[in-house]
């Protein structure tokens, strides 16, 4: 999905001529299907979408591009997209628990390698969670981006704080990496968001340049760069 395609409405378009919730059933199952074919080619689908076998291909493949966010996933992040919480609808099957994700992680790097469970409780404690604040940060998120929902901006999250030099932005009808497309194509809202964005930047660097700082090096370490340098060579030191 990017600003300028949209499978949505080809989506919905597999209900055009459902008249009954058995109808829509048996539209959404043919959908998937074609959906698992395509995924899968010529392999079948048991085997190619097994998660239970550690031989698939998904976990033995060390050149798959999607490996190294799986290992952040896996070790830190449990940044897995499950169903909604229970006292909320959800489009996403309740069988996609975080359980169900968490068993792949030793499948693909090994029991000994990835924790029994993600360390996002020491991240969240690390950086404050939804109560970080940061100076000179340009927080972002689409207003659909499912990722939205764990950063700062999620609907769930406590009001973003106000004695911070800090920008927080919702793309509207966006969802991720949206504001990473540059062409003319794209809505205003993008084009703006990114004239927003640069002149943000510009203002804190300009705001950099022009405040005096204190030197983070220790005073001693400063003495010794301001000394004059003596070369000596390998034979004056025999």
């Amino acid at each position: 999905m990017t600003p300028t395609a949209n499978p949505f409405n080809d989506f919905c378009a597999i209900f055009d001529n459902t008249k009954s919730v058995h109808d829509e059933i048996e539209a959404y199952a043919g959908y998937i299907s074609e959906l698992v074919k395509s995924f899968c080619k010529d392999k079948p689908a048991v085997k190619c979408i097994d998660s239970h076998d550690p031989r698939n291909n998904m976990y033995t493949d060390e050149n798959d591009d999607n490996r190294p966010w799986m290992y952040q996933v896996c070790t830190e992040y449990a940044y897995w997209q499950t169903a909604n919480v229970p006292w909320r609808p959800t489009i996403v099957s309740r069988m996609l628990t975080p359980n169900w994700y968490q068993r792949q992680c030793p499948y693909f790097f090994g029991e000994h390698t990835v924790p029994h469970r993600p360390a996002w409780r020491y991240t969240n404690q690390h950086y404050d969670g939804w109560h970080i604040k940061m100076n000179r940060t340009y927080f972002l998120d689409g207003e659909w981006d499912p990722w939205r929902t764990l950063s700062v901006q999620s609907k769930d999250a406590p009001a973003v704080p106000t004695d911070v030099d800090a920008k927080y932005v919702v793309l509207p009808r966006a969802v991720h990496h949206w504001d990473f497309f540059v062409t003319d194509t794209v809505d205003d809202s993008i084009k703006e968001l990114h004239k927003d964005l640069v002149d943000t930047m510009r203002r804190w660097l300009k705001e950099e340049d022009t405040t005096p700082t204190k030197p983070t090096v220790p005073s001693n370490v400063i003495e010794q760069l301001h000394r004059p340098f003596i070369y000596q060579s390998p034979l004056s030191q025999q």
